[in-house]
């Protein structure tokens, strides 16, 4: 089974049009899946609840916004599947990479599967606004000082991961903003899980919910947490190869 995490925050007008279509599309492949949405303290909590029951999926709901990053930690305590991954309420990419992140962690030579827009093969900025394009170069800039220099695009909103390493990386995690990403990537790495960088191919574009102005300030505290903690991690234990 795949298991399906979505994160919701004030946006189930554009779930209730892009799910329906994802799942049309899961309905005819031949292994079976599980959606899960977390509903992050939405003010339309209740279209998200009836929405939910209506296409017949698992919620979780969160009383208060607590970030995207805990969102996704909490989905993740939810898993039944053998493998998962979580993707953005507006399902942003082709659903055929959600597929191909599937047959790659399937095939047992990964722990986790990313997304990657900066891939030669990947279609992706060349269809997005000069705004979100200079908001991506601003935390890839800030992402450097963590060292962690082997994935250029850690903000990609898509990710997938065996059962047993999602459940050992979002136990470890902490961060609940939008710089998760660059502490699973850092705890994922530190931890030498084997990783594929996917290309993916952008199916439509939403308005981003990161306000790069706004969330600066968030940003750049949790990268030094981040990139201390994985300092403290290195001196204090000696990292465990952990696989699948």
């Amino acid at each position: 089974m795949l298991s399906i995490i979505i994160p919701v925050y004030n946006n189930s007008n554009v779930l209730e049009q892009q799910l329906p279509l994802l799942l049309d599309f899961l309905n005819i492949r031949s292994f079976s899946f599980e959606i899960i949405l977390v509903d992050d303290g939405s003010t339309d909590d209740q279209k998200v609840k009836d929405f939910a029951q209506k296409i017949n999926c698992y919620l979780v709901t969160h009383k208060a916004n607590m970030g995207k990053g805990a969102a996704i930690r909490s989905g993740m305590r939810e898993i039944k599947g053998d493998y998962c991954l979580f993707t953005d309420a507006d399902i942003p990419f082709l659903f055929e990479d959600l597929i191909r992140m599937y047959e790659h962690l399937n095939s047992g030579q990964y722990d986790m599967v990313v997304g990657d827009r900066s891939l030669s093969d990947s279609k992706y900025f060349e269809h997005i606004t000069i705004k979100r394009r200079i908001a991506s170069k601003f935390f890839s800039s800030l992402v450097e000082f963590t060292g962690l220099r082997d994935f250029p695009d850690t903000q990609c909103g898509i990710k997938a991961f065996t059962k047993s390493a999602a459940t050992k990386l979002f136990n470890e995690s902490i961060i609940n903003g939008f710089a998760f990403d660059v502490e699973i990537l850092s705890l994922a790495q530190y931890n030498k899980l084997h990783i594929f960088r996917q290309p993916v191919t952008l199916r439509q574009n939403s308005s981003s919910s990161v306000n790069l102005f706004y969330h600066s300030l968030e940003m750049v505290r949790d990268i030094i947490r981040i990139r201390t903690r994985i300092k403290q991690l290195k001196k204090k234990l000696q990292p465990v190869n952990y696989s699948n």
